[in-house]
C-alpha cells in the first residue's frame, strides 16, 4: 500500500555492500502502464543477481579513478536497458559514483520514479544519478532527461565515453547481440581499466543469442576475465541459473 506521504507503492531490495553481508535497501516501484518492446516494466532476477556482486569490484573502481561525471567526456557508469534501474542505483550507492540509467523512451517515467524513491539515500551517498534515452538502433546518441521543461542534454559517443557499462537480462531476441555489442563499442572507453558487466538467465530459449553475444564481444576486441553462476530463489520464478560476466579490452 502507498504510504501516507503519497509515495508510490514499492518493493525494497536488499543489496550486499561487502563480503560480510551488510546491505543497503533499494526501493523499486514497477510503474503501472509502462511498456517497451511489448514488455511491462519489471525487475528481473538478473538485475538482482548483478546488483549483489557489484561490491566485489569496489576496489577496482576506486583504485582506477572511475570518478565523477565532471564533464561531458567522461561517464563513470552507464547502464543499458536499465528497466526499473535496480542495477544502476545499486552501483551508484555501493561505488558512490554517478550513473546514467538508459532505456527506451517509454521506460523513462519508471526510471524517474525510482530515482525519486531513492533520492534521500542517493543524496546521503553524495551521488546524483541521471537517466535518459539510448536507442541501440541509433547507438551513438544519448539524451539525458532534464527537470521540468528544460531540453535534454545530448551526448555523442564520439566525444563521451563510459568507464563502466552494465546490462542485465538484455539479450533475449535474435537482434539483441548485434545491437548490444555495437552500443558497447560506441560508448566503452579505451584502456585496460574499462569494464563491462553483463548478466543473464541461462534460459534454453535464449542460449543461441547468448552464444552470439559472446562471439560478437570477442570479435569486437573484448575478453571475459571473470564470471560466475548464481541460482535465484523462488521469488524470481526462474529455474535457469543466472550467469554474470565481466569483460575488458583484450590485453
Amino acid at each position: 500500500m502507498p504510504s501516507s506521504n503519497n509515495k508510490p507503492s514499492s518493493r525494497s531490495f536488499g543489496i550486499k555492500t561487502d563480503s560480510s553481508g551488510r546491505q543497503i535497501h533499494v526501493e523499486i516501484s514497477e510503474k503501472a502502464g509502462v511498456q517497451a518492446d511489448n514488455l511491462s516494466l519489471a525487475t528481473w532476477g538478473s538485475s538482482f543477481i548483478l546488483s549483489n556482486i557489484l561490491y566485489r569490484f569496489t576496489d577496482h573502481l576506486h583504485e582506477n579513478s572511475v570518478g565523477d561525471f565532471q564533464d561531458a567526456h567522461t561517464i563513470p557508469i552507464l547502464e543499458l536497458g536499465a528497466g526499473t534501474g535496480l542495477v544502476g542505483l545499486s552501483a551508484s550507492l555501493i561505488w558512490k559514483r554517478p550513473v546514467i540509467l538508459t532505456d527506451l523512451a517509454p521506460i523513462l517515467p519508471g526510471l524517474a520514479q525510482n530515482l525519486e524513491l531513492n533520492a534521500s539515500q542517493l543524496a546521503a551517498a553524495g551521488v546524483e544519478p541521471s537517466y535518459g534515452t539510448l536507442d541501440w538502433t541509433s547507438p551513438t546518441q544519448l539524451s539525458i532527461a532534464q527537470p521540468g521543461d528544460a531540453d535534454d542534454i545530448v551526448l555523442k559517443s564520439a566525444n563521451s565515453k563510459a568507464q563502466v557499462i552494465m546490462a542485465a537480462d538484455t539479450c533475449y531476441s535474435d537482434e539483441h547481440p548485434e545491437l548490444m555489442v555495437q552500443t558497447i563499442q560506441a560508448w566503452l572507453a579505451a584502456g585496460p581499466t574499462a569494464r563491462v558487466f553483463i548478466t543473464y538467465a541461462q534460459r534454453v530459449a535464449y542460449l543461441d543469442a547468448i552464444r552470439e553475444l559472446w562471439e560478437r564481444l570477442e570479435t569486437a576486441g573484448l575478453e571475459c576475465f571473470d564470471y560466475g553462476c548464481e541460482v535465484g530463489d523462488d521469488h524470481w520464478d526462474e529455474s535457469a541459473p543466472f550467469e554474470w560476466t565481466v569483460w575488458r579490452w583484450k590485453m
